[in-house]
C-alpha cells in the first residue's frame, strides 16, 4: 500500500521510507510549439501512469506539476480531464487528482466493449484488404519482435499500436478514433500484465500477433478478427486472474461468445 503525502514532492511506502522524488520521474517539457501544451503534457503524464513512474494512488497537486513541467495550469487542467475520460485519473472534490488503481470492472468492461468494437472495425477494414495494409502491419510485426523489454518498453507499445491500427485502417475516422481511444485505455493493462506477468506472456503474445498477421495475410478475414479479439480477450482476463481471482470477467466472455456466433465459428476450434 502507497501513502501520500499530497503536499509534497515525494511519497512513503508502507514502510515510512522516501520512494520517488516528483521531480525526479516528470521532465520538464520543451515546447517547440506553446500551441500543442495540452497534448504534450497529456502523453508526458499519460506515459508515466503507464510505466508506473505515477504510481496508483498518487496525489496529484497540479501547482505543483505545473511548475515541475513548465507550463501553465491552463494545458495541464485539460490533460487531466482527458486523463480522467480514459479512466487514469479520479477527481477529488478538493481540485487535486488521484492516479486510478486497478479497477476489475474496468478491466472488463473495457476488455469487452473493445472486443465488440474491433470486431466491427476489422470487419469493416479488413473489406477493403490492400498490400499497404499488410506491409505496415509486418514492418510493425518485426519491431516489436525484435525489441528487447515486449509488453513494457515505449517503443514495443509503439509498433503494437502500429500493427492492430494497421488492420483497422480502413475505416471511417469517426469510427478509428474510437477504436484508438479503446487501444489508449487497454494499453495501461497490457503493461501491468508485462511488468508483473508470468514467465512465457511476452512469448505467448507474439505468437498470437503472428497468428493473427498469417490469418490477414491468407485472407482468413474471420478466424483473423476472432484470433484478435481472442488476443485482446487473454490478455485481459489473465491480468484478472494475477490481479483478482475471484473476478469473473463475464463481459469479456460474453463479447467473445457474440463475436464468435456472428462470425459463424466454433470457439473451440478457432
Amino acid at each position: 500500500m502507497i501513502t501520500v503525502d499530497a503536499p509534497s514532492q515525494w511519497w512513503l511506502d508502507a514502510g515510512g521510507e522516501r520512494v520517488v522524488v516528483i521531480a525526479d520521474v516528470v521532465p520538464r517539457l520543451k515546447l517547440a510549439d506553446p500551441r500543442r501544451a495540452t497534448e504534450a503534457v497529456h502523453v508526458a503524464l499519460r506515459e508515466l501512469i503507464y510505466s508506473g513512474d505515477l504510481p496508483a494512488g498518487f496525489i496529484i497537486s497540479q501547482v505543483e506539476l505545473a511548475g515541475v513541467l513548465g507550463v501553465s495550469r491552463t494545458p495541464l487542467r485539460e490533460a487531466i480531464r482527458m486523463l480522467q475520460e480514459e479512466g487514469l485519473i479520479d477527481a477529488e472534490p478538493n481540485r487535486r487528482c488521484r492516479v486510478a488503481g486497478f479497477n476489475a470492472e474496468d478491466v472488463d468492461s473495457t476488455c469487452g466493449g473493445r472486443i465488440m468494437l474491433e470486431a466491427l472495425g476489422l470487419s469493416v477494414s479488413l473489406g477493403r484488404f490492400d498490400e499497404e495494409m499488410l506491409l505496415e502491419a509486418l514492418e510493425a510485426l518485426e519491431r516489436m519482435e525484435s525489441d528487447e523489454s515486449p509488453g513494457v518498453s515505449a517503443e514495443w507499445h509503439a509498433a503494437h499500436r502500429r500493427f492492430h491500427g494497421a488492420f483497422r485502417s480502413r475505416v471511417p475516422r469517426s469510427l478509428r478514433e474510437q477504436l484508438d481511444a479503446g487501444s489508449e485505455r487497454a494499453e495501461r493493462y497490457v503493461r501491468q500484465l508485462a511488468q508483473g506477468a508470468r514467465m512465457g506472456w511476452s512469448t505467448h503474445g507474439l505468437e498470437e500477433h503472428r497468428n493473427i498477421y498469417d490469418l490477414v495475410s491468407a485472407r482468413r478475414t474471420s478466424e483473423a478478427i476472432l484470433a484478435t479479439c481472442q488476443h485482446y480477450a487473454r490478455t485481459a482476463v489473465t491480468l484478472l486472474a494475477d490481479a483478482s481471482p475471484e473476478f469473473e470477467p463475464v463481459s469479456t466472455r460474453a463479447a467473445i461468445r457474440m463475436v464468435a456466433r456472428s462470425l459463424e465459428l466454433d470457439l473451440a476450434d478457432a
